[in-house]
């Protein structure tokens, strides 16, 4: 479906799936349309947050995934709860109720406050939360509301300094703007060109972890789509050549590419340090 700042424009969601590393829990507090949850592989665990009652509906009807989580709330309130973030309830702002669709207060935290895996939430680089917030409206072309439930500066701020406290790793789209080059003037960042309702304009992506060496989901490597479409053939060619082989003849070259790649399970460098070098075969011995 069509989704207002949805990531399914043309190569849009590459470009962002080839920027996440291996997780085995993927977060989403603000779900939307979330394209990146819905192509990437899955994780173990996948958790969408969406105040839009409807939305988390839609969802629970049209993605029947064992991996799947939904929860209909604010998604700044479930990441603080979540990651114990703090311990009290914040004061409500002059003239703010609460958020609507939320559970009170001793509700949510009992039901949500540890929906992570212990191993997980003890592994920073298991979890990892995409933050894609509706984006401010002054950065906006429009200058417009586009959604039912828009954030304000206020709350930018907020979600800003829960993103900086997180124990995981973390990814976050928007507009360029001062608010979010200020807060996070020390992550990786990056920007590209992508087309929207309102004509051209410029992500900026910001992370709180380095380049991945190794990915999460690598059907998408390529910066643009001939590139990933000869990366496509390269990968096509190279499998049938596989499946040609002999079973041990095949299992040869599988090995050989694991002791030189994938060799962590025993120690050595692999895939996020130098390859060992090649040894000789022993074939003439």
């Amino acid at each position: 479906m069509s989704w207002p700042g949805g990531k399914d424009g043309a190569g849009v969601a590459q470009r962002l799936i080839n920027e996440l590393p291996p997780h085995a829990v993927f977060i989403s507090p603000f779900l939307g349309d979330c394209a990146i949850m819905r192509r990437k592989r899955p994780a173990a665990l996948s958790i969408g947050i969406d105040k839009s009652r409807a939305n988390v509906e839609r969802w629970a009807r049209e993605q029947s995934r064992p991996d799947l989580r939904l929860f209909c709330c604010c998604g700044i309130a479930w990441l603080q709860h979540a990651f114990a973030l703090h311990l009290v309830e914040p004061p409500p702002r002059p003239g703010q109720g609460p958020p609507p669709n939320s559970a009170p207060l001793e509700e949510f935290a009992a039901r949500f406050a540890a929906p992570l895996p212990a191993d997980a939430a003890a592994n920073r680089a298991a979890v990892l939360v995409y933050l894609d917030p509706p984006y401010l409206i002054a950065s906006r072309k429009s200058r417009r509301p586009l959604y039912q439930f828009e954030l304000t500066e206020e709350d930018h701020a907020e979600l800003l300094q829960t993103a900086r406290r997180l124990p995981c790793l973390v990814m976050l789209s928007h507009y360029p703007h001062p608010l979010y080059a200020r807060a996070l003037r020390d992550w990786r960042t990056f920007k590209f060109r992508t087309t929207t309702r309102g004509g051209p304009a410029v992500e900026q992506v910001w992370c709180n972890y380095p380049p991945p060496v190794e990915l999460h989901d690598a059907r998408f490597v390529g910066r643009e789509k001939r590139q990933r479409e000869r990366i496509h053939r390269r990968v096509r060619n190279w499998t049938a050549g596989l499946a040609r082989m002999l079973p041990h003849e095949r299992q040869a070259v599988l090995d050989a590419i694991e002791a030189r790649y994938f060799s962590r399970r025993n120690g050595s460098a692999g895939i996020n340090g130098t390859p060992p070098p090649i040894t000789a075969s022993p074939a003439g011995r």
